[in-house]
């Protein structure tokens, strides 16, 4: 007979092992182990076993659904108005109606969110809203629900979630790079260096409590005569859920013009630049998403090389 309970202390080895069994999906951690679970879920200081639901078979785990909360605009705590079904995973073992109980898990997961004070939920997480499996779906930051993961799209789709915008996900081979050469761009070498802070404090509590356990990069374009930053990108190293995987990949996070050249070439020189130090730091490739009405900066990804492997749906309910 299946039961719905609570998280409890003992499950991480068991939510491990369901993950590990689920069919290969790109975009989803193949290798998961109870410490990584510990560590990038549920070591969070907001972290809340009733969020947490799991379905049962008797003493064998058939699935869980896990359920959070946004920031605040200043990012200092939580917004409960803004609630995501972070992750939901169900057993596809034939003796399992994964249909039934994806629904059921599904609205247990709605309804402590609303209970909680959400007036609207989104579906994996997209930006900001990212209370947990940061790295873990969606190929680095949460995108939405991946085109290509049938299940979930199906299953959110069925229970009203509708369409709120599109995710497009670049990626760039680092080896063999080459900095496109202009006159703006030597003009811009000239009068400027280029400065790398490795693992510079958080900007805010919630990016300490959802990126503190990776290693952040950040890049700076600082005018040769002083003065304030030009420009800046903020990358993050996935080295830390890479298991299995020999190599480690960074995730561009943003990249920002600080002065009123933004049409002058500087994000196009800050990153071809960027690129070549984090090449030289050991990293094979650097992934990046954009809305898809965002034209200028799939323009440059473009220019620089990079190319589209996924997408994925904001679904928001």
């Amino acid at each position: 007979m299946i039961s719905y309970r609570p998280f409890r202390n003992l499950d991480p080895p068991r939510i491990a092992a369901l993950w590990q069994n689920q069919p290969p999906l790109d975009g989803l951690a193949p290798v998961i182990t109870p410490d990584t679970l510990n560590e990038l879920v549920f070591s969070k200081p907001y972290f809340d076993p009733a969020g947490l639901q799991v379905a049962c078979d008797d003493q064998r785990m058939i699935g869980f659904v896990h359920a959070g909360f946004g920031p605040t605009k200043e990012q200092t705590s939580l917004d409960r108005r803004r609630g995501v079904i972070s992750m939901l995973m169900v057993s596809q073992q034939a003796d399992v109606d994964s249909a039934a109980v994806s629904a059921e898990l599904l609205e247990r997961g709605e309804a402590y969110l609303r209970q909680a004070g959400s007036i609207e939920i989104f579906a994996m997480g997209i930006g900001e809203l990212c209370p947990f499996y940061l790295g873990l779906y969606g190929q680095g930051d949460l995108p939405g629900v991946l085109q290509h993961d049938s299940m979930r799209q199906a299953l959110f789709r069925a229970h009203d979630y509708q369409p709120a915008g599109r995710v497009v996900i670049f990626e760039r081979e680092l080896i063999g790079f080459r900095s496109p050469v202009d006159r703006r761009q030597l003009q811009i070498r000239r009068g400027s260096t280029l400065s790398l802070q490795l693992d510079p404090p958080p900007a805010t509590w919630w990016e300490a409590c959802t990126k503190g356990c990776f290693e952040l990069l950040r890049t700076e374009l600082v005018p040769a005569a002083g003065g304030p930053p030009l420009a800046s990108a903020t990358f993050w190293s996935t080295e830390t859920v890479a298991i299995g995987s020999p190599i480690c990949e960074v995730r561009l996070a943003h990249i920002e013009a600080h002065s009123d050249r933004r049409r002058s070439g500087l994000a196009t020189y800050l990153l071809s630049e960027s690129l070549r130090v984090l090449y030289e730091q050991g990293f094979p490739r650097v992934t990046s998403q954009i809305n898809d009405d965002d034209t200028a900066s799939a323009a440059l990804f473009k220019k620089l090389g990079f190319v589209q492997i996924g997408a994925a749906d904001v679904l928001r309910k």
